[in-house]
């Protein structure tokens, strides 16, 4: 479970380094912030990853941060400014749901108070995967083998 943890943070820092690569851009702003969204969602699955959970299908910010705060027992996420950041998984992704113009993108200002808290939630979570011990069952990605020849998996 640790390193398909380590898989959904390697994803991650990849929405990240889109993030701030493209950041900067006035007409991009809105993209830089679907891949804040992203870089949090990852985050936070590979939390509940790392915790012996399946992660759902959802890219609900708030609903992940609810899960991590119960799978870990406290968390320190600021739901309003998760709220925001929610918004921008919609907006990128259904163009038709919006007519794209400048008050819809975040200002300057906004996108790096977004960009802290995701580095901030990515840092976080690179941190609690990195010092929960990894179990005597957890499968090691890399040596799976095609199960279907009824063969187990092989654990490290």
């Amino acid at each position: 479970m640790k390193e398909l943890a380590r898989s959904w943070l390697a994803f991650a820092d990849k929405d990240r380094q889109t993030c701030e690569y493209i950041k900067e851009s006035p007409g991009l702003r809105a993209i830089a912030a679907f891949h804040v969204q992203q870089m949090i969602e990852k985050s936070l699955k590979a939390i509940l990853v790392c915790q012996g959970q399946n992660p759902p299908r959802i890219h609900d910010l708030v609903r992940l941060a609810a899960l991590v705060a119960a799978a870990v027992g406290s968390s320190e996420i600021n739901a309003d400014e998760l709220e925001r950041i929610n918004q921008y998984y919609t907006f990128s992704r259904y163009p038709q749901a919006f007519e794209v113009d400048s008050t819809e993108e975040p200002s300057a200002p906004e996108l790096t108070s977004m960009v802290s808290t995701g580095r901030k939630i990515l840092d976080q979570a690179r941190q609690l995967v990195e010092r929960t011990p990894a179990p005597d069952s957890d499968i090691n990605i890399d040596d799976r083998a095609d199960n279907a020849g009824g063969e187990p998996y092989h654990t490290t």
